[in-house]
């Protein structure tokens, strides 16, 4: 019977619950049971991440979006208002109360005027909602009825009553704001896979070494492995026939590959947009990223995960009928936080579910955490909202201010992207002067990026360069390109090497770099004229002389070759090597 890799040495591995759907799996449990047990410690502890996610940076950006969306049921885009009623803000998973907290202190009365909001928290977990009304930060905001709480699990229709107040919620005659932060990626989701366009569900059996883990074991989520069994999705696989549609919109929109389907996710939409009469703003922080598409041995390990080697990948054999189990980093994405664990959330099947379906994304993908604004109602997301989140999230976000403030401090961790130095220039305004101070740490990043990363990469450079305005003989195109061309991004590199020769005239090396871009997307004839354009210029510059020779030898090789006069093999030019 074999063990499992990173396992105890001679550990078995033995099933510990047989094939399920995923929401109904027992990590959930596990899930439950440590936020049960831990109660504010999860928080207190730092075992559950909480600085940026509950701070002052993102819940400024939550105020400045429920201020806008105020001002937009002000001008009466939103239907039909009450301004003697409240406004309430309901946030789903509300764990420490930190965030609401923060949000009051940043919101802006005088912005909301004549509405007054009315903030409630909510919870799953007994403890937290007994030491929200006991805190003594919150205990002022709920004497000045600003702040009231209830009993709510996501993913159900239980009625809300604030205990409080003692009243249920149930009369809400404006539009409302749920803030559902960091709470879609830690509540159940089912697993399924398109082949051909065929839909089928991905059972997933859990596994584990012996003795088996318990569930309030706090290294439960690095003890066990995940095996899926596909089958049939039956017709009405949910009771609710517009989540049935919506997976079925999803398979049909992705005829290829894995994903992740937040069906409690939805049915917690489906509440809030019933409470508000559709006429609803979801505030969402989540963390980015898509579980693996095909073969996950293949397949990258999610950020997360990274960052906790102890949830490495791995393929083990499972005792029964020798089924191949994977680390749940690298079958869903799964990421591990002291005892809990979270998914990614794809929030484009979320926004198929607004009516009319609208969703506000930054514009710059982030690595970390991901600020979205879900927008239900005929004239949602109206232009106030609109032009609030291209200014606070769109753009250059929460992340960007609390990575920059990390690394002044010097406890900066590690990102992919050259994230430091894409933040510095979408806050900086792209100033290409900032650029200037940031060449030499782009020089110095040796991350292998993906398409999205280099594109992300270009977008902001090119932005950069809208902004060029020479005083000086700084040669900015060039230097674009030399970061550009390192990552990888060749044809755009060239691109900045034709501005630069444009603007600030031809030079050898220019030449000789673009001649290596073009080897790299395969155009010898015009690396051949690249480099005999900058030997024309300095006919002793020796990198474009070698490669030049390298290239040529190339060539006749290849021509003796197909004309067999030779069956030696050529070699790739030692510069491309």
């Amino acid at each position: 019977m074999a063990g499992f890799p990173g396992g105890v040495a001679g550990a078995e591995g033995q099933i510990f619950e047989s094939a399920r759907p995923l929401s109904q799996s027992v990590l959930w449990r596990a899930q439950n049971r440590y936020y049960e047990g831990a109660g504010q410690q999860a928080w207190a502890s730092g075992e559950v991440p909480h600085t940026l996610t509950t701070g002052p940076i993102l819940a400024r950006s939550y105020a400045r979006l429920i201020e806008s969306f105020v001002a937009d049921c002000r001008a009466g885009v939103m239907g039909p208002v009450d301004p003697a009623a409240p406004l309430y803000v309901v946030e789903v998973g509300s764990g420490s109360g930190r965030l609401a907290f923060e949000v009051l202190l940043a919101l802006d009365r005088e912005a909301l005027a004549p509405f007054h909001v009315v903030y409630v928290l909510t919870d799953r977990v007994a403890e937290n909602i007994a030491s929200y009304p006991a805190h003594p930060m919150l205990a002022p905001l709920i004497a000045a009825g600003e702040v009231d709480w209830a009993y709510f699990e996501a993913g159900t229709s239980t009625a809300l009553r604030r205990e409080g107040s003692g009243a249920p919620l149930d009369e809400v005659v404006n539009p409302l704001v749920l803030v559902a932060n960091y709470l879609f990626d830690v509540i159940p989701q089912d697993l399924f896979t398109t082949a051909g366009g065929a839909l089928r569900e991905e059972l997933v059996t859990t596994c584990a070494e012996t003795p088996f883990p318990e569930l309030g074991d706090p290294d439960f989520f690095r003890r066990v492995f995940l095996s899926t069994t596909p089958v049939e999705v039956p017709p009405g696989r949910y009771e609710e026939a517009r989540i049935d549609g919506l997976l079925r919109e999803c398979a049909a929109a992705r005829p290829e590959g894995r994903f992740l389907f937040p069906a409690d996710a939805l049915r917690t939409l489906d509440t809030f947009l019933r409470l508000s009469g559709g006429r609803l703003l979801c505030l969402i922080g989540e963390r980015p990223g898509r579980v693996p598409l095909a073969n996950p041995e293949a397949s990258a390990v999610d950020e997360a995960i990274k960052a906790d080697p102890a949830v490495r990948p791995g393929p083990a054999v499972l005792p029964a009928g020798g089924a191949t189990a994977h680390r749940p980093g690298a079958l869903i994405a799964m990421g591990v936080h002291g005892g809990s664990m979270s998914l990614p959330v794809d929030l484009s099947i979320l926004a198929r579910a607004a009516a009319p379906r609208r969703v506000l994304l930054p514009e710059a993908p982030p690595t970390a955490l991901l600020v979205a604004a879900l927008c239900f109602g005929e004239e949602a997301p109206a232009a106030a909202l609109r032009r609030c989140y291209a200014r606070v999230v769109g753009e250059a976000g929460p992340e960007d201010i609390y990575l920059l403030v990390k690394a002044a401090l010097g406890e900066g961790e590690r990102r992919p992207v050259h994230a430091e130095h894409l933040a510095v220039l979408r806050l900086g305004g792209y100033d290409p002067y900032l650029l200037r101070l940031s060449v030499d740490g782009f020089a110095k990043e040796d991350d292998v990026l993906d398409d999205a990363e280099l594109e992300e990469l270009a977008r902001v450079l090119g932005r950069t360069w809208l902004h060029d305005f020479p005083i000086d003989d700084t040669d900015l195109a060039y230097g674009i390109a030399a970061i550009l061309a390192p990552a990888g991004a060749y044809a755009a590199a060239l691109e900045y090497f034709g501005r630069s020769i444009e603007r600030t005239g031809p030079r050898a090396n220019t030449w000789y770099n673009a001649a290596l871009c073009e080897l790299h997307l395969g155009r010898v004839e015009d690396a051949i004229t690249s480099l005999r354009s900058a030997l024309a210029l300095d006919a002793a510059y020796e990198p474009a002389e070698t490669l030049l020779e390298q290239v040529l030898g190339e060539q006749e090789r290849d021509r003796a070759r197909a004309a067999g006069d030779t069956p030696d093999g050529g070699a790739l030019p030692s510069a491309l090597r």
